[in-house]
């Protein structure tokens, strides 16, 4: 916990607060109803204040405290149980005899500008490999997701290299505004946060600026940074600022030497086995517990502890060696804010809307609607209010220019004990322009714009519940939707066209969440300006046929408009004529159909009757007596297949401009008429079309679609095989597909798989597969001058121009797709 927490461990309230967020404790309140909750707080508090007057810290009447034990308790063993109600007495007065003695003996070294700069209210650590080793022997290891907490930040260089001047002088880059109390305004705006778009290329290039400062150059790899934080005191490098009071379930790893392990008393011991389990690491290593390691700040470890101290570091490095190969396979491996709040609990999102869209604009280089704004976040049990302002709240205070978005999400209902669908029973859910006040009474008045009593009906309300609050600044629209996997089961949206009168949404910038009833924990919060598309299910509700490819036999119903003519030979060669050139059209996985014979109404009709709606359930049920294909978007002009090497742009663009009349003219076998006539009857239903790009005649070996400096405009021209083939997971994704060709590679693994020693082959990866591994590399910026061809760690990421063959067949495009607009 934070320094500023330790010094309030006189205060009972602080210490009952910890007790209740023990991990038994806080299980056994959050399967409670609220009255229960708050008798169990009541309970802890009066447990605390008698050890508190035991220590004579806190002077009041321990009999009356007993009573009130004793009331609490004989109430509490009808809901709980006397096991429970033993572990609650048991940690609780753990937890206040052990915060008493922490009072008294603070740990942590606790320099006096920590006050200066606030960072007393956190738990410190380093981003990386920790050299501190004067800090202490035992050595504890956070999980990532602990860098997504709102109350966590992090700086390049400690704190206290600001105020002291020190920054300016190991970072030459920055400007020392002058007096201490800028310098220390200029620390609070060197703060970064992880849920900011790119923020590690910035955290990176200060890094690759530490470690090449003193040789004067940027050319700096992974390696070097590595060295460098092994050289220098860990105030030079990556300061982390946590949550004052963290959860336990936070810790990944923890290190103890042998001797300090067995100096700890019984309980600390037991907690080994009962707490952490295998994440509690003793090691062999015996360390002198009678030096001052205080005295060594600036100074290597003692001889004892060099080994250990050496031990540590190479499983941190391990761990980054491990971290950063999963992040080079999967990006974004977390997006968005990790928290949980307490009940009764208000909180401020750290960004504002147009913060994180000026900067998601800088970093990417790239222009972003405002039109709309999309607000994502996973939330367990509900019953939590979404708040969207002008200005930043401030509860303490009155505030009469506010503007409010409230978005109430009811408590999840229970479905375990439901006899018929008419029990269900949910409290409305709805959206609202009235101040968070109002709750209540818009509750029992059913004063809101939108809302809905069965918003979670068919939800998997055990688990996290993601959903999508869409914002559309030009009419005013603000929906709330599912999104994810309960989007397949739920179809409910909570909507609202707010009048400029009523509520501006564009003044909308702060967001905020207010618990009421439950600890709510959220995930995955994070503010967007595109729809994701993969959160978005596309569903067919209304029940289209599929496209049919005749066989012999035919429906009764299925009567052509046009039946064929001439002798049974032409009919069949007509036919077969028709299936050989929808059969080649759909190997490349989309129909293009010439922009000409679309009808004005964007939908082709290809038979006179239409099946009823028995018909389609019929078919859709228990199929039909012809083969089915599945419907597929519509794209304009024909192209040729792609061949092995791709062809030069400007073939592509002659062919794009073809017109119909020379196609026809290149192709005199084709049919002139725009619909062919052996097809029985479905209904196409046209879709947005998809632009596509010509491939780029360098295909897999063009250096400038990666990190070249024009990379973004050469990949608005041109497309280039896409390294996971036809296995990519982003081939739902219109922007990925227009600038990627996605073919089919159909391989066998290797029999080696990810032990292989052939990995930094490109050719062997193109004809084997290996799990999780690409089947193309990326371009190596230095092509055929490169001079780390012969390292096995860089060829198995790089490729050097080597003629690779690629396959012919391209699936670029998913079976379905929606435009953009439509969410």
């Amino acid at each position: 916990m934070g320094k500023s927490y330790m010094e309030k461990l006189t205060e009972p309230k602080f210490v009952a607060h910890t007790s209740e967020q023990h991990n038994r404790v806080r299980t056994i309140i959050d399967g409670q109803f609220p009255a229960v909750q708050e008798q169990i707080k009541e309970l802890i508090l009066a447990l605390v204040d008698i050890e508190f007057i035991k220590e004579k810290i806190l002077k009041d009447d321990i009999q009356r405290k007993s009573a009130i034990v004793s009331r609490e308790e004989n109430a509490l063993k009808h809901f709980l149980g006397e096991q429970n109600i033993q572990i609650i007495r048991e940690k609780t007065i753990e937890i206040a005899r052990d915060s008493i003695k922490l009072h008294q003996h603070q740990t942590g070294i606790g320099y006096a500008v920590d006050a200066d700069v606030r960072t007393n209210q956190h738990v410190f650590s380093i981003l990386g490999p920790h050299t501190g080793h004067y800090y202490g022997d035992v050595i504890i290891v956070f999980k990532p997701e602990i860098m997504l907490h709102p109350d966590t930040n992090f700086t390049i260089q400690a704190a206290t290299f600001f105020p002291g001047g020190y920054a300016y002088k190991y970072r030459p880059w920055l400007t020392n505004p002058g007096p201490t109390p800028l310098r220390i305004e200029h620390f609070h705006s060197s703060k970064i946060h992880s849920t900011l778009d790119n923020y590690e290329y910035v955290t990176a290039l200060e890094q690759m600026g530490l470690a090449g400062r003193d040789r004067k150059t940027m050319n700096v790899g992974l390696q070097d940074i590595i060295n460098y934080f092994l050289e220098v005191d860990s105030h030079q490098t990556v300061e982390v600022h946590l949550p004052q009071l963290i959860p336990l379930s936070y810790i990944d790893k923890i290190y103890v030497p042998k001797n300090v392990f067995e100096s700890m008393n019984q309980k600390t011991q037991e907690s080994k086995t009962k707490l952490f389990r295998n994440r509690f690491i003793v090691t062999d290593h015996e360390v002198d517990m009678n030096v001052n390691l205080g005295t060594l700040q600036g100074k290597p470890p003692d001889p004892s502890r060099c080994e250990y101290t050496s031990y540590v570091l190479k499983q941190l490095l391990d761990k980054v060696q491990e971290r950063s190969d999963i992040l080079l396979k999967t990006p974004n491996f977390h997006q968005g804010i990790y928290i949980t709040v307490a009940a009764k609990q208000f909180i401020t999102i750290p960004h504002t809307i147009t913060q994180t869209h000026q900067h998601t604009v800088a970093l990417t280089n790239r222009q972003l609607s405002n039109n709309t704004v999309y607000l994502y976040f996973k939330v367990k049990n509900g019953d939590f209010m979404l708040i969207l302002t002008n200005e930043r709240m401030d509860p303490s205070q009155v505030q009469k220019n506010l503007i409010f978005l409230t978005c109430y999400i009811a408590p999840m209902p229970s479905t375990t004990n439901l006899i018929s669908p008419d029990d269900y029973h949910e409290i409305d859910s709805y959206l609202n322009n009235l101040p968070p006040t109002t709750h209540a009474g818009v509750l029992q008045k059913k004063n809101h714009k939108a809302s809905s009593n069965h918003f979670h009906k068919g939800c998997n309300t055990d688990d996290y519940v993601q959903y999508c609050l869409r914002i559309r600044y030009q009419t005013g629209q603000v929906s709330l939707i599912h999104v994810g996997v309960n989007s397949l089961y739920n179809h409910s949206t909570l909507e609202y066209n707010f009048s400029p009168q009523e509520l501006d949404v564009t003044k909308l910038e702060y967001i905020q969440i207010q618990t009421f009833t439950q600890t709510i924990p959220i995930e995955n919060f994070f503010i967007n300006f595109e729809p994701i598309l993969e959160l978005h299910a596309v569903i067919d509700k209304q029940f289209r046929t599929p496209i049919k490819i005749n066989q012999e036999e035919d429906d009764d119903n299925d009567i052509p408009s046009n039946p064929p003519t001439g002798n049974k030979r032409q009919q069949k060669h007509q036919q077969q004529q028709y299936s050989n050139t929808t059969i080649s059209v759909i190997a490349k996985s989309v129909i293009r159909t010439p922009s000409n014979v679309l009808p004005v109404d964007g939908v082709v009709r290809m038979t006179k009757n239409k099946p009823n709606i028995i018909q389609r359930v019929w078919n859709r049920l228990f199929g039909s007596k012809t083969t089915t294909l599945p419907l597929l978007p519509v794209l304009p002009t024909p192209i040729a297949p792609v061949q092995q090497v791709p062809q030069e742009q400007n073939q592509y663009v002659q062919q794009q401009q073809l017109s119909a009349t020379q196609i026809q003219q290149q192709n005199p076998t084709r049919s002139t008429q725009p619909i062919l006539q052996p097809l029985p009857q479905p209904v196409i239903v046209v879709q947005q079309p998809i632009r596509e790009n010509p491939p780029c005649k360098y295909s897999n070996n063009c250096r400038f679609q990666y990190t070249h400096p024009k990379a973004d405009e050469h990949c608005q021209k041109y497309s280039h095989p896409c390294r996971f083939s036809e296995l990519c997971r982003q081939r739902n994704n219109l922007q990925h597909c227009a600038h990627s060709i996605h073919y089919e590679h159909k391989v066998p693994t290797c029999s080696q798989d990810q032990q292989c020693q052939q990995k930094h082959n490109p050719l062997h990866r193109y004809e084997h597969r290996h799990t999780d591994f690409s089947d193309l590399l990326f371009p190596c910026k230095d092509g055929t001058q490169c001079q780390q061809k012969t390292s096995i760690e860089h060829s198995t990421k790089y490729s050097h121009g080597e003629n690779i063959q690629l396959s012919t067949r391209n699936v670029s495009h998913s079976n379905s797709f929606k435009s953009q607009e439509d969410f």
